[in-house]
């Protein structure tokens, strides 16, 4: 590749090519990461059995991870799809059906000089804002090389890693802020996001667990957090892990997070 592509669409572009050399598609096409918009290329690619082998499987791979982040691996499509395509395509379903960890898993602090733990953070922050629990959109790539030298000068923020083996799979950043009524520390858990495919084997409770030690460790009263009406996984992991909504006044109701977009 003379090159690399500029733009998630000058990529999608290239790997569409069919006249294209294939290692050079096949390099593009992972640049695209997991990008919704190259779902119909990649549906094209998984489709043609004149397409080369490796691209087929590159091609099933990617549409794997988006319909992971999309909720619809069970649901999606691929009856078209090559028979090596679908044969990814049912490993993808077969892992998020009864996913299971293939090495032991660690959780750690981040250090966020550190520059694999720089990358581990983006990617996996990356992939939860790709999410439809995320929003479904992902991250400016401009973050990428920012946000780690900018949570090092918070004061108080952290970062939890679950590693399986030495793969980042999921992680919490948190922030320490104070209680008012208590007169001490407080953590709040801004980010809880695992990788898609570990979904379902603890590592959300094993993250949660991590930051009530930090939090303990750092004198915090209590731990917040937000979470969206509609998730009902998280709400049930947050409730058998001691969360709940909360009330200074019965008759006033339960808090509720707002915003105002500046």
């Amino acid at each position: 590749m003379s090159r690399s592509p500029a733009s998630p669409a000058e990529a999608i572009a290239m790997f569409a090519n069919a006249s294209g050399d294939t290692f050079d598609r096949d390099a593009a096409m992972r640049m695209i990461d997991d990008d919704p918009s190259a779902l119909p290329a990649l549906i094209r690619i998984a489709s043609d059995p004149a397409e080369p082998e490796m691209l087929q499987q590159s091609a099933a791979s990617a549409i794997g991870c988006i319909w992971l982040n999309q909720d619809a691996i069970q649901t999606g499509d691929d009856s078209g799809f090559t028979v090596i395509a679908r044969e990814e395509i049912a490993l993808f379903r077969e892992q998020a059906a009864s996913p299971t960890l293939n090495q032991p898993m660690t959780v750690r602090l981040a250090d966020y000089g550190d520059a694999f733990d720089a990358g581990a953070l983006f990617m996996l922050l990356n992939t939860y804002a790709k999410s439809v629990q995320g929003g479904g959109k992902a991250l400016d790539p401009a973050l990428r090389d920012k946000l780690a030298p900018a949570l090092a000068k918070v004061p108080g923020a952290f970062t939890i890693f679950a590693l399986e083996g030495g793969s980042p799979i999921g992680l919490a950043n948190c922030f320490t802020g104070f209680s008012t009524f208590a007169c001490a520390p407080l953590v709040n858990i801004h980010d809880m996001a695992v990788v898609p495919v570990r979904r379902g084997c603890g590592v959300g409770r094993a993250l949660m667990r991590a930051v009530e030690e930090e939090a303990r460790a750092r004198g915090a009263c209590k731990i917040t957090l937000e979470v969206l009406t509609g998730n009902a996984g998280a709400k049930s992991l947050y409730a058998s892990e001691g969360f709940a909504t909360y009330a200074l006044d019965p008759a006033m109701g339960s808090a509720q997070f707002w915003e105002k977009k500046l």
